[in-house]
């Protein structure tokens, strides 16, 4: 097993109804299914073999485009 070499931190934002969440699906877990909106943070992993000797784990941050979880949003974006 090779060790990860290298994390790298993504964050979506976008406004409502745009389909982030789905992308995500998508990429992360293959689904062809219809999403729902997001109404809280969401937190997706993938990690990715570049080539024999390299392999990179991604960190998706899927955010909910509503106001009143502006909060939420804004202290999310120091995670890690």
């Amino acid at each position: 097993m090779l060790p990860i070499k290298n994390n790298f931190s993504i964050i979506l934002i976008g406004p409502t109804y745009t389909g982030k969440t789905c992308i995500i699906q998508k990429y992360v877990h293959h689904l062809d299914k219809i999403c729902l909106i997001t109404t809280a943070t969401e937190f997706f992993h993938k990690t990715i073999n570049l080539d024999e000797n390299t392999k990179i784990r991604l960190k998706i941050l899927d955010t909910p485009s509503i106001e009143r979880y502006r909060s939420i949003l804004l202290t999310s974006l120091k995670f890690r």
